[in-house]
């Protein structure tokens, strides 16, 4: 409906539609949905995948790729991984996993999706789980409870399916010493390279072949379409002279008074006797033992950070079980209910908390703190300016495009007294011009709207811009004169690369037939070389480009010569066997079990896919296209 709008903005009969676009608007609802229910858009074996989860895991998979590229994909790369249809396997492979880890009865209780979670360090607090930074992590990473653990969920059942699957991911013997002497078999290549660069100065250049030439290749040259931007910029920091009173800065203060306001801290050491949670009655009462046996000598008088690095079983003992200063909400409940009802040098009775029991000394209490306004007040100040000039100008840009809309044209909403009005000129979209049109938001709407076209609002760091699209460039094939410079020049790097692949073939031809491979090499005014020991475990050791590596991997002293030159860039490569050194037994058993292992994972990988693939061949999947 916008780009519908976008699109009629310069039509003289908008306005008398507009009513009848926001009754429509008002009574039907922006992207109101007709059917019944949740849209499925699968079903695996009946169980439905909803758009909602479907479009849960499209943006997560896309969000990896964009951190894998910096934050942004190209067109090109970004249809070629399909992004859709891998998100559709996802799903269908969880639910099928699901079902048959069901059928063959395997499961995962919540207590093992417990203890996993509690494992892991980013949510622990001085080696204690902490369920408060829990949650805070996973509220930054926008992620719900719910979801995280039913990943966790998804997870530790794979890996239990897997391990299951792994017992059949055994390992011949035969294939491990195979293996072996496959990676790290030993040899040497002889080569011969002939480079370009060597034979530019043999290329001749002709009118007639360089226009025969140019008319070939001459997209290679076509100019890149350019587009001449017509936008309205509001920035905030047009509006930034904007005055601000003590009242509403005081009002605001007391508004945000935990923004300035430091809360109560406590550092305590404590001494911990772990206790599994799966502990029996006895194992409890004899660590509960140790605990009472520790606490009279604390209340003793000897030292607390000594027999905390001695008993402890937390990694702050190495500390003498100091935790540091803490304020409450981090650390679990029972352990926080009593380190703040105590006074500092008090040392308290037992504590049992999910990890075990506690001993904790309470060393030093920071009272709660509040900043005064008066040493806040310029930042108050200055935040309120910056938000109010943000709100004026978004303001601002909202009512012009009203009223653009509302005129019938950019043009006639600047005649109207609108503005200012800017222009780019004409631009690349790999080169645009300085200042606002610079940024990525601008160029990207600027390219993909057609002339003549209005944008909606969009929104850069630097503030809000409308844009239209006042004239496009198409690509055009530039005159041969006009870039004759660098059509020859690419012409002759051509040819000279045809020359070098010449050469090397005519050499591979007399090597072939019988010549000395050195004495070839003389011949066609190259050097033969020598690589150093390679293997395909040791494959860059020789510097020579990966297609010369693989060829010569490929040969031994039944098959001493590369059938065909190989090319790297603009060079040609002749490629023979050298010599190949024995494998070494001793390594070889130094390396059985780590050869095992990664032939096992393997196999296993194998089986698991194979698996899966039955699995879906299986299955009866059904795709709602039309939702997607």
């Amino acid at each position: 409906m916008l780009d519908l709008m976008r699109r009629k903005a310069q039509s003289p009969y908008l306005q008398a539609t507009m009513v009848i676009i926001i009754l429509v608007f008002i009574f039907w609802g922006v992207g109101n949905q007709q059917g019944n229910g949740p849209n499925v858009v699968m079903t695996v074996n009946d169980v439905p995948v909803t758009y909602q989860e479907y479009q849960k895991t499209y943006d997560q998979t896309l969000n990896r790729y964009r951190d894998q590229f910096g934050g942004t994909i190209p067109k090109a790369l970004l249809d070629s991984l399909d992004i859709k249809g891998q998100t559709l396997n996802r799903l269908a492979e969880q639910i099928l996993v699901r079902q048959e880890a069901d059928r063959l009865g395997i499961h995962v209780s919540d207590a093992e999706v417990r203890d996993n979670i509690e494992k892991i360090s980013s949510f622990q607090t001085n080696g204690v789980f902490n369920i408060n930074t829990y949650r805070d992590i996973l509220a930054a990473s926008r992620l719900t409870v719910e979801d995280f653990e039913a990943s966790v969920r998804n997870d530790l059942l794979s890996q239990k399916v897997v391990g299951t699957l792994t017992r059949f991911g055994w390992v011949p013997e035969h294939d491990l010493a195979s293996r072996f002497a496959y990676d790290n078999e030993q040899r040497k290549l002889r080569y011969a390279r002939f480079t370009a660069d060597s034979y530019l100065d043999e290329v001749k250049v002709a009118d007639e072949a360089l226009a025969a030439w140019f008319e070939e290749n001459k997209d290679k040259y076509k100019s890149a379409q350019q587009r001449s931007i017509q936008y309205l910029a509001f920035q905030p920091a047009n509006f930034g002279d904007l005055a601000v009173g003590d009242d509403e800065a005081r009002a605001d203060y007391d508004a945000s008074l935990a923004q300035y306001s430091e809360p109560e801290k406590r550092r305590a050491r404590h001494i911990l006797f772990k206790v599994d949670e799966n502990a029996g009655v006895d194992e409890r009462e004899t660590k509960r033992k140790e605990a009472e046996e520790v606490l009279t000598k604390a209340r003793a008088g000897d030292d607390f950070a000594g027999l905390a690095t001695l008993y402890s079983g937390d990694s702050s003992a190495a500390n003498g079980g100091d935790l540091g200063f803490f304020t409450r909400g981090r650390m679990v409940k029972p352990f926080e209910d009593t380190v703040f009802a105590m006074n500092p040098g008090e040392v308290s009775g037992i504590v049992e908390t999910q990890f075990g029991y506690h001993i904790i000394k309470l060393e030093e209490i920071t009272p709660a703190t509040v900043r005064p306004f008066e040493e806040v007040k310029e930042e108050i100040v200055a935040r309120l300016r910056e938000r109010r000039a943000k709100e004026t100008a978004q303001a601002a840009a909202a009512a012009a495009y009203e009223q653009i809309i509302m005129a019938g044209s950019l043009a006639k909403y600047v005649e109207q007294g609108g503005g200012p009005l800017q222009e780019t000129g004409f631009f690349e979209q790999a080169s645009p011009p300085a200042g606002i049109a610079a940024s990525p938001a601008f160029v990207s709407t600027a390219f993909s709207l057609n002339k003549g076209e209005l944008s909606s609002l969009v929104e850069l760091p630097e503030g809000s811009v409308i844009l239209y699209v006042a004239d496009i460039r198409e690509p055009e094939v530039p005159a041969l004169e006009t870039v004759r410079e660098r059509v020859q020049k690419d012409f002759v790097a051509g040819e000279a690369k045809k020359l070098a692949a010449e050469k090397a073939k005519a050499m591979l031809a007399a090597v072939g037939t019988g010549k000395d491979f050195a004495e070839a090499a003389k011949e066609a005014g190259v050097a033969a070389q020598d690589s150093p020991l390679i293997s395909r475990n040791a494959r860059f050791e020789a510097a020579l480009p990966p297609p010369v590596v693989d060829a010569g991997l490929t040969l031994s002293e039944d098959n001493p010569l590369a059938g065909e030159v190989v090319i790297d860039g603009s060079d040609a490569y002749v490629v023979a066997f050298g010599e190949k050194m024995g494998l070494d037994d001793k390594v070889f058993e130094e390396k059985r079990q780590e050869y095992a292992d990664r032939i096992k994972a393997e196999n296993t990988n194998a089986l698991v896919a194979a698996w899966v693939a039955s699995l879906r061949e299986k299955a009866e999947i059904k795709t709602e296209d039309a939702l997607l």
